[in-house]
């Protein structure tokens, strides 16, 4: 019976809910469930105990019982830390970083225009304009006769709206200036990657070259014995010609390799570049200007490249082969594995210049995605402006409509002012919220503009491996490894600390014990 007592009932709840629901249990390993249910029994065996005899006090643990317990601990802790270090790692939710980014972001980009709208952006022209046509307005009805009265307050109202059609103007020719801005850098980056898809297709030949000349350079060691077998029906011309086929498959697979690379290096190369002119202020312009001659030059040296690298793709492993003091089919083998390994460090070479052109792309796409949000931002703000303008427009012929009505009101000068000047106040007050929104265009289009240039950026150069460019890719393995590294340290430090902390506390209940203080009872944890 479990009685009245409050902690036995509970005991007992927890066990019927365990036992029904299983929601302790899910995931644990069927060792961590045997444990649980006879740590659960223990306890429940002894709040029903104590309910029953309420005078009856837990018995002070041994050692034994305290190495029990820390065992039991130990093992949950390590099978859970176990569980959590190796299947858990691929389950992580990133949902709160990814809201948390998205909010950072729409934030950076709204900064702009809290920054403009934080401050009045009417420039002293425009607010004496404003300033002297609400004035005029609202004066002419103490200084003037009624009818000059009536033709100030239609041209107040004029002269505000006025200032309202200039801000939609600025405001939207700005707005056209970044899109326009955002659609070069679009065509630019389009040009990169289709450089960079140039490239990829280029370096489609060289698995099939590095494969070739594997395979030449394994078959080349079968030549002996094949040889060897049919030696009677093999002369020696024919003999000889099997030792070279090999090498020769293996050295034209190294070649059309060396060709290939040379291609991907030069698309990569022009997809890095490009923009870079383009997109470059008038001051630095000259570090990237190539005259007609030049590109002349260029265009040689780029034959006589290809021309090199053919003749060192097939010359090294024969020239290798040759020089090895041995018997010409150890030469073969030789030249033909040599061939292979020259073709696999052209098909490395080429991953490395993709790796870097593929990197500098990115970051030119991303600066073309920054520039076309400004640039968005920007035509958001540029969508208010046709409205405040129609308003401002409004005001003008209701404000002629309704000073020729004034007569028929018989008011004083007091009412009058108040009523000539209500209109070119209002359109006063409109023409300043168009001037915020001309100013965040302009803003805008000035931050679009910013991220546009970035195709300019000096990391954003390369011309040969002396200039790495956006990305170097050994650099960046490096790196990579070195965080795998710390994340996996940091994993296993707080996996270990556990376990530790109850030895740490089993010791100090051991040794709080021996001096004779006061310690309470555990039992294995649930």
């Amino acid at each position: 019976m479990v009685g009245n007592d409050p902690a036995a009932k509970e005991g007992a709840a927890f066990w019927a809910r365990d036992s029904d629901g299983n929601e302790n249990t899910v995931g644990l390993s069927p060792l961590e469930r045997k444990l649980m249910v006879l740590s659960r029994n223990s306890q429940y065996a002894k709040a029903n105990y104590a309910a029953e005899t309420p005078d009856w006090t837990p018995p002070p643990t041994t050692m034994i019982e305290d190495a029990g317990n820390f065992a039991c601990e130990t093992v949950l802790s390590f099978s859970q830390n176990i569980v959590g270090f190796v299947g858990k790692s691929g389950e992580v939710d990133y949902d709160r970083t990814v809201s948390n980014a998205i909010k950072r972001i729409k934030a950076d980009t709204e900064s702009l225009d809290n920054l403009v709208g934080s401050k009045a952006q009417l420039s002293t022209r425009d607010l004496s304009w404003l300033s002297v046509s609400s004035a005029a307005a609202i004066i002419a009805p103490f200084t003037l006769e009624l009818e000059l009265a009536k033709l100030i307050t239609p041209c107040a109202t004029f002269v505000c709206a006025l200032v309202g059609l200039w801000s939609e103007y600025v405001g939207k020719t700005a707005n056209c200036n970044a899109k326009e801005m955002v659609k070069i850098t679009e065509q630019t980056a389009m040009e990169a990657e289709a450089l960079v898809a140039s490239a990829l297709r280029a370096k489609t030949i060289l698995p099939l070259c590095v494969g070739v000349s594997v395979t030449a350079g394994s078959l080349s060691l079968l030549a002996p014995t094949l040889i060897e077998n049919f030696a009677e029906d093999i002369t020696t011309q024919a003999s000889t010609e099997l030792y070279l086929i090999m090498p020769l498959i293996s050295v034209l697979g190294a070649a059309i390799a060396g060709l290939a690379f040379q291609d991907v290096q030069q698309l990569c190369n022009r997809a890095i570049n490009t923009g870079t002119r383009r997109f470059s202020k008038s001051t630095s312009v000259g570090d990237q200007w190539v005259s007609a001659t030049e590109l002349v030059l260029a265009e040689a040296a780029t034959n006589n490249n290809k021309l090199w690298y053919f003749a060192t793709a097939t010359v090294p492993a024969p020239l290798f082969a040759a020089l090895c003091p041995t018997s010409l089919p150890i030469k073969a083998v030789v030249a033909a594995t040599a061939a292979a390994a020259q073709a696999a460090y052209y098909l490395n070479d080429a991953e490395y210049e993709l790796a870097r052109a593929e990197g500098a792309v990115a970051l030119k796409v991303r600066a073309k995605a920054v520039a076309n949000t400004y640039a968005t931002q920007g035509y958001r703000s540029a969508a208010i402006l046709p409205y405040t303008s129609a308003l401002g427009g409004l005001a003008v012929p209701v404000s002629a409509a309704l000073v020729e009505l004034t007569p028929l009101l018989n008011a004083g000068p007091g009412l009058l002012a108040l009523v000539f000047g209500a209109f070119p106040t209002a359109a006063a007050a409109v023409a300043g919220a168009a001037s915020i929104s001309k100013a965040r265009c302009q803003v805008n289009a000035a931050a679009s503009k910013n991220a546009a240039e970035k195709f300019a950026d000096a990391s954003l150069k390369a011309t040969d491996r002396t200039q790495k460019g956006s990305l170097d890719p050994i650099v960046t393995v490096f790196t990579l490894i070195k965080v795998t590294v710390n994340s996996s340290l940091q994993a296993a430090r707080r996996r270990v600390k556990k376990p530790l902390n109850a030895l740490r506390r089993l010791l100090e209940k051991f040794l709080g014990s021996r001096s004779g203080g006061d310690k309470q009872v555990q039992y294995c944890p649930a």
